[in-house]
């Protein structure tokens, strides 16, 4: 019988020194029926190296930029025969139970968000259980939990392929597929558990940070933006996000002069959160 559950990740060149760590997590399942779906955005010596493990796997080539990457990802699976979906992250790696406690809680719930324990690329670790300093075990996650902030990505969840939206297209010019994604579902009435009976070994370097740095003008800037895509997509969708639109309208109005935005850093380093999550240190002025 072909299996149900599908793992899926994404590899591209930046990531394959981490794919051997990755797999052999999955080699290592208590749940070992599944077929492991991975998007190979030009990385090379894949199929090889996957021989070498007992995997049902499916090698599907897709190229462009993250957006389009995801959104030709998630319509894939839109179309596929699978019940569940347990998402993976290829530069992370996983605790024997990352399958086998997503499929048993997706019985009852449409997304299962987990845990994260923060590592460093020599697989260090630097902070265990960083989303359990701000959810407790069991948390049932609404669209009020998100608005300004995200805890669901493409790394740390699991789907019932049913619950996916119809539409699985994204703004461009902004990388949170997985926020706006998540969004849609949780506005759509689906409904989402936070578990850390299980959780992912998340790789920290420059390209998923948790949270951001708020002497960091770049990301601030980056998140402004992002913030202000999401809010203007959410909004013609589902009419209901004025006030956050507006909200960032006048936040970038505010930061054209320069002595304003010396003003905002100083005011968001006074603010600073200890565990933050994505996106949530982009505050609103009304909100500092």
């Amino acid at each position: 019988m072909a299996p149900n559950t599908c793992f899926v990740t994404v590899i591209f060149p930046n990531n394959l020194p981490f794919l051997g760590d990755f797999l052999e997590s999955l080699a290592n399942q208590k749940q070992a029926n599944f077929d492991l779906l991975i998007f190979n955005d030009q990385a090379s010596g894949v199929a090889s190296l996957l021989k070498s493990y007992p995997f049902n796997f499916q090698l599907i080539d897709v190229n462009g930029n993250s957006i389009e990457i995801r959104s030709k990802l998630l319509r894939f699976l839109k179309e596929s025969h699978y019940s569940y979906c347990v998402f993976g992250d290829s530069d992370d790696y996983f605790p024997p139970n990352r399958v086998s406690t997503n499929i048993e809680l997706l019985q009852e719930h449409d997304i299962v968000i987990n845990d994260l324990n923060l590592v460093n690329n020599h697989k260090k670790s630097l902070s265990e259980y960083y989303l359990s300093s701000r959810l407790h075990n069991y948390q049932l996650i609404t669209h009020a939990d998100i608005v300004d902030k995200n805890i669901l990505g493409l790394g740390n969840t699991a789907i019932r392929m049913e619950a996916l939206p119809e539409k699985l297209d994204f703004p461009e010019g902004s990388p949170a597929v997985d926020w706006m994604l998540f969004s849609r579902m949780l506005l759509n009435g689906k409904k989402a558990i936070f578990s850390s009976d299980t959780f992912i070994y998340y790789r920290q370097h420059s390209g998923n940070q948790i949270g951001i740095k708020n002497s960091d003008e770049g990301k601030i800037l980056k998140g402004i933006e992002i913030k202000y895509l999401h809010y203007q997509t959410l909004n013609k969708e589902y009419g209901i996000f004025q006030n956050e639109l507006q909200e960032i309208e006048h936040l970038k109005s505010f930061l054209n002069s320069e002595n304003h935005w010396h003003q905002y850093l100083n005011k968001l380093e006074a603010l600073r959160i200890e565990f933050p999550l994505w996106w949530e240190e982009i505050k609103p002025l009304n909100k500092i």
